[in-house]
C-alpha cells in the first residue's frame, strides 16, 4: 500500500545507500575526511551552492547547514517528518521534500521555511527534487508521483499519467531537459520542463537510485547490485541519433504480431523546425522508411508487418471504428493520398477516411487511396504521437508540413507496412553521411522472454495481490501505455485491447463488441502460450480470491463485478493489466496508488491458495493466516496483531510504550469510524519506526511493524467502502 512503500523505500535507502559517518581510507590519494554533522540520524541528501555553503537533510526531519565548507554543521529547521532530498539554485532559494508529501521552501538561505505540502488524501513520499532555476522545478516520488512548478513552488501541478513505478531521483540540466529514474530500471526523459515525459530503454530491471547529468549529453544512473549506466547524448539504446522502440535487450530485440515500431531520429543537424531541412535517410531491410518531423524537432516513422496489421484490423472491424486494434485504412504503395512517395513500402495505413478510401481488415489491399479527408481519426494503435510540424509559408524556401510535403497534417501518424518472415532479422538503418547507424531486430514470437512475477511469496487475508507481467508482444502502441483486459475464467476466456486507458477510463468498454475478442485470434497474431492469462480463485470449493475495481478498470459492482460497459461479465473474472510506461513491455494490475484488482478474501482459510497462470507458467498465491469474515472484525484483528508485534520487539520499554500509545489512539479513533484521523496517527507511528530503525528498532522488527500497518490500512479501506 501507499504508506508501506514510503517507509520501505526510506528504510532501503537508509540501510543500503547511506551511512551517518565516513571512515578515512589510509590508501586514498585524495582522502575523505569525516565531518561533524551534529546528527546521529541517517542523512539522505546534501547540496552545496558554493565552496562554503551547503545543506543536508536527515530522516528525523532535520535540515542542517554549513557555511565553512562542511567543517561544522548547525541545525536550522526541524519538521519531525523524514526528509529525503534538498536542492538549492543559489545561496537564497532552495527546496526540501520528504515523507507524507512534505515540501518546504526557503528564499533567505534557510533562515525561514514555508510549508508547501501538495494536497493528497494519502500523501506519497516525495523522494527527490530538482530546480533548474528559481521558478522551475520538478519533484518525484512513490508510485510514479511527479509534481511540476513554474512559480517557485507556490503551486504544483501533476502531469498526466507517466508511470506507476516509484521514482527515486530526478535531475535537470536546464529548464527544459531532465531525467528521472526509479524502480524496475525506469528512466524517464523530458524535453519540455516536465510537462510530458518519455520512457528511455535502460536495458536493466534493477532499481535505479540516483541520476546525474554533467551536461546536456552526458549523464549517469546508479542503482542496485552495482548497476552503473552512462549515456553520452544518444537518443537510442545503441545509436547516438536513432531510437527504435522495439530495441530491447530484455527480449533480445524481438518483436512480433501487430506491434508497431517507432523509429525516431534525433539529430541536431536537422532539428530546426522553422527552416527547411532535408529528410533523414532511414531504411527497413534496405527499403525506404519515410520520416516526418514533429514539433519537437525530431523525426518519426512508424512501421509494422503488413499481414499482422491486417489480421489485427480485422478484429477491430467487428466493432466501432477507432477501437480495439484498428490500424485505420489500408492503401496501396502507389497511392498519392499522402502527397509523398511511399512506393518502397508494401502498403500503408492512414488514420482517416478519404473520398477514395482504402480497404480494411484482411481484404486485399488494392486501392489507390486519394481525395480529401471526410472523417476523423480511425487509428487506435498510435494514440499519442508527437504532433507533426505544421509548416509555414514565410521562410524561403517554405517549411512544408512535416518537412516532407505531407498533403494534410490529419494524415499523421501513418504506418508504413512491410512483409517480414517469422524468425527473420529486420535491419533498421539510419544512413547518416559518415556515420551509418543500425539496429537489428528479430521478427518472432516473444514467448521465451515472457514472465509473471508476484510481489510476495505468501499472502494474508485482505492482501492485494500485485502482479507484474513482462511481455513485449503486448506492447502494440509505442507512444502510449497499452491496456489489456482478460476474462480469466479458464472455461470462458477472452481478451480485449484498450477497454480502459491508463487511468482506468472506459475508452472501449462501452463501445467494443464481443466479436473484438483477441483471445480467439492469439495464434494468428503470433502469440503462443503468452497472451493467455487464467486465474483460479477457489481452493477445495472455497473462494480465496476476489476481483476489484481500481484505477485500471471500472467494474460494476466494484467487488467481483463485470466491466461497467458489460463486455465481460462478473462470472468470467475480468482483470486489467496496464503498461507501466510506453514501449516498456512491463504490465501491472495495480494502479498508481498501489491498489490491485486481485485481492485475497478476508475469509480465505490459512493454507489455501489461488492460482494465476500466464504463458502456461502457473504460480500459486499462497495464503497464510486468517481473519474474521467481516471487515470491522478484521480491522480489530489487524490492530491486535500490531499490538502483539510491539510486545515481542527487541527494544527498550520506553520505545514499546511510545509505539503502543499511538496504536491505542489510532484504534480508538477507528472504533468511532474516524478513519482519516486514525490514519494520521498511524503515519506518526511509521515516522517513529522510520526514524528509529537501525537504532532502537531492528530492521527485522521494522519490517514486521510495517507489514502490520499495511493490514490495518487495507482493513480501513474495506470498512470505508462498506459503510459508504
Amino acid at each position: 500500500m501507499k504508506i508501506l512503500f514510503s517507509i520501505i523505500t526510506s528504510i532501503l535507502i537508509t540501510g543500503l545507500l547511506f551511512t551517518g559517518n565516513l571512515e578515512q581510507n589510509a590508501y586514498a590519494v585524495n582522502a575523505w575526511i569525516p565531518q561533524i554533522s551534529g546528527t546521529s540520524f541517517d542523512l539522505f541528501s546534501v547540496d552545496f551552492v558554493d565552496v562554503n555553503t551547503g545543506y543536508a537533510v536527515d530522516n528525523s526531519g532535520k535540515i542542517l547547514k554549513t557555511v565553512n565548507g562542511g567543517t561544522t554543521w548547525f541545525f536550522i529547521e526541524f519538521t519531525g517528518i523524514a526528509l529525503f532530498s534538498v536542492d538549492f539554485v543559489d545561496v537564497n532559494n532552495g527546496h526540501v521534500v520528504g515523507a507524507l508529501g512534505q515540501i518546504l521552501r526557503t528564499t533567505d538561505g534557510g533562515t525561514t521555511w514555508t510549508l508547501q505540502t501538495f494536497a493528497n488524501p494519502f500523501p506519497q513520499s516525495l523522494l527527490s527534487v530538482s530546480f533548474s532555476d528559481v521558478s522551475n522545478g520538478i519533484i518525484v516520488g512513490n508510485a510514479g508521483t511527479i509534481l511540476k512548478t513554474t512559480n517557485g513552488g507556490t503551486t504544483w501541478t501533476v502531469p498526466g499519467f507517466v508511470t506507476s513505478a516509484t521514482l527515486l531521483s530526478v535531475d535537470f540540466v536546464d529548464v527544459n531537459t531532465g531525467y528521472a529514474v526509479g524502480v524496475g530500471g525506469t528512466i524517464l526523459k523530458t524535453t519540455n520542463g516536465g510537462t510530458t515525459w518519455t520512457q528511455q530503454v535502460s536495458g536493466t530491471t534493477q532499481l535505479l537510485r540516483s541520476v546525474d547529468f554533467v551536461d546536456v549529453n552526458t549523464g549517469y544512473a546508479v542503482g542496485a547490485s552495482g548497476t552503473i549506466l552512462k549515456t553520452s547524448g544518444s537518443c537510442g539504446l545503441t545509436n547516438p541519433n536513432m531510437f527504435v522502440s522495439t530495441e530491447n535487450p530484455l527480449s533480445s530485440n524481438t518483436f512480433g504480431g501487430p506491434m508497431v515500431t517507432e523509429v525516431m531520429i534525433c539529430d541536431s543537424d536537422i532539428t530546426d523546425t522553422s527552416t527547411a531541412k532535408g529528410e533523414p535517410d532511414v531504411t527497413v531491410n534496405g527499403r525506404i522508411l519515410r520520416m516526418t518531423q514533429s514539433i519537437d524537432g525530431n523525426w518519426y516513422g512508424y512501421f509494422a508487418d503488413r499481414i499482422q496489421a491486417q489480421i489485427a484490423d480485422q478484429i477491430a472491424l467487428n466493432g466501432p471504428s477507432g477501437s480495439s486494434l484498428d490500424f485505420g485504412q489500408f492503401c496501396k504503395n502507389t497511392s498519392n493520398v499522402l502527397g509523398i512517395d511511399v512506393s518502397d513500402t508494401n502498403s500503408i495505413a492512414i488514420p482517416v477516411d478519404v473520398v477514395n478510401s482504402g480497404t480494411q481488415g484482411t481484404t486485399p489491399i488494392t486501392v489507390d487511396c486519394s481525395g480529401v479527408v471526410i472523417s476523423g481519426n480511425t487509428n487506435n494503435v498510435i494514440r499519442e504521437s508527437i504532433p507533426i510540424n505544421p509548416g509555414t509559408a514565410i521562410p524561403t524556401p517554405p517549411v512544408e508540413i512535416g518537412q516532407i510535403g505531407l498533403a494534410n497534417s490529419q494524415f499523421w501518424p501513418f504506418i508504413q507496412l512491410y512483409e517480414f518472415t517469422p524468425t527473420s532479422n529486420v535491419l533498421v538503418q539510419y544512413n547518416k553521411g559518415g556515420n551509418i547507424q543500425s539496429t537489428t531486430l528479430t521478427f518472432d514470437n516473444t514467448e521465451i522472454f515472457a514472465s509473471l512475477i508476484l510481489d510476495q511469496p505468501t499472502y494474508l487475508p485482505g492482501d492485494d495481490v500485485k502482479v507484474t507481467i513482462f511481455d513485449v508482444q503486448l506492447n502494440i502502441d509505442p507512444t502510449d501505455e497499452d491496456s489489456w483486459t482478460w476474462a480469466t475464467l479458464s472455461t470462458g476466456p477472452a481478451l480485449f485491447y484498450d477497454l480502459f486507458d491508463e487511468n482506468g477510463i472506459s475508452t472501449g468498454d462501452a463501445i467494443q463488441t464481443i466479436s473484438q475478442d483477441v483471445f480467439i485470434n492469439l495464434t494468428n497474431l503470433m502469440f503462443e502460450d503468452n497472451g493467455k492469462l487464467f486465474v483460479e480463485k477457489s481452493f477445495l470449493g472455497s473462494e480465496v480470491l476476489q476481483f476489484e475495481d481500481n484505477n485500471l478498470q471500472n467494474l460494476t459492482p466494484t467487488i467481483n463485478g463485470g466491466t461497467a460497459g458489460g463486455l465481460i461479465s462478473a462470472i468470467r473474472q475480468p482483470v486489467t493489466f496496464t503498461e507501466q510506461s510506453s514501449s516498456s513491455g512491463t504490465f501491472v494490475n495495480f494502479d498508481a496508488s498501489g491498489n490491485s484488482n486481485i485481492n485475497v478474501r478476508c475469509d480465505a482459510p490459512s493454507g489455501s491458495s489461488g492460482i494465476i497462470d500466464y504463458n502456461n507458467l502457473p504460480q500459486s498465491i499462497l495464503i497464510s493466516g486468517s481473519c474474521p469474515p467481516t471487515h470491522p472484525d478484521a480491522l480489530a484483528v489487524a490492530f491486535r496483531s500490531l499490538s502483539d508485534a510491539i510486545l515481542v520487539m527487541d527494544t527498550d520499554e520506553g520505545t514499546k510504550k511510545s509505539l503502543t500509545s499511538k496504536v491505542n489512539k489510532a484504534s480508538d479513533l477507528a472504533d468511532k469510524e474516524k478513519f482519516r484521523p486514525a490514519i494520521n496517527v498511524l503515519n506518526a507511528f511509521l515516522n517513529q519506526v522510520d526514524a528509529q530503525t537501525g537504532k532502537k528498532i531492528t530492521m527485522d522488527d521494522a519490517e514486521i511493524l510495517i507489514a502490520s500497518i499495511e493490514k490495518i490500512e487495507i482493513a480501513v479501506e474495506k470498512v470505508e467502502r462498506d459503510i459508504g
